[in-house]
């Protein structure tokens, strides 16, 4: 399997705290951190900035931008746990008006919109739910706010599992998601204050990461082999 990997160097994208370095992986592995995108020219829609200064903090509800364009429950159930836990909530929905209905666009503790930038965004929430792929978990966990973790399939069961050994949010698997187990979650980072407290330390540590650097290492050492 070596011949598959170059010879130069393989870059691992996430920091040691989220996955530790494994002896089967190839020789001059650089492990540099999570690449964050982020947009210099992004900003909040005035429809989500509005609703961010109408109220509590919201909770964040979002599918990446794969399994959003699928055919999913996940809103419709997201809506009846909102509705029995009295949270308010950001709905982040894509292009699929499947995923909303006309009581959820009336109801004035819900705000609908089709993307914002995680790295504005999140911050501003109370906690996110998100399906675990590897870019919105990375965003998430640098938020510092505390996660219910809905994996679908691929790589997100395992960044989930991931994020919950940190101890910074819930599992609730896609296959057995359910408005009782919603409410089960949301009820349990609300009122247990550990998932926030290591959410917003385990932030801090990814903010010592120096991924610039570490990339420009790593490829300086690559070409000079």
């Amino acid at each position: 399997m070596m011949k598959y990997f170059s010879p130069f160097g393989t870059l691992a994208m996430f920091p040691s705290s989220f996955a530790e370095p494994q002896k089967d992986w190839p020789v001059n592995t650089f492990q540099i951190g999570f690449p964050l995108y982020a947009d210099a020219d992004s900003v909040i829609s005035d429809k989500v900035s509005e609703f961010l200064k109408q109220g509590k903090a919201p909770i964040v509800f979002t599918l990446g931008t794969a399994v959003v364009e699928m055919k999913s429950d996940f809103f419709h159930i997201a809506y009846e746990a909102v509705k029995q836990t009295k949270v308010r909530a950001i709905f982040l929905i894509g292009d699929n008006s499947d995923h909303s209905t006309d009581e959820m666009s009336y109801d004035e503790h819900i705000c609908i919109s089709g993307y914002e930038s995680y790295p504005l965004l999140f911050p501003e929430c109370k906690a996110i739910v998100h399906q675990c792929g590897i870019g919105t978990t990375s965003q998430a966990l640098y938020s510092g706010k505390q996660q219910i973790l809905i994996p679908f399939a691929h790589d997100q069961p395992d960044n989930a599992l991931r994020v919950k050994k940190l101890g910074c949010g819930v599992i609730v698997y896609a296959k057995q998601l359910s408005v009782e187990k919603l409410v089960k979650a949301i009820n349990e980072i609300d009122s247990e204050r550990k998932y926030s407290d290591n959410a917003a330390k385990y932030r801090s540590e990814l903010l010592e990461n120096d991924f610039e650097g570490k990339f420009m290492e790593a490829i300086n050492k690559a070409l000079n082999k």
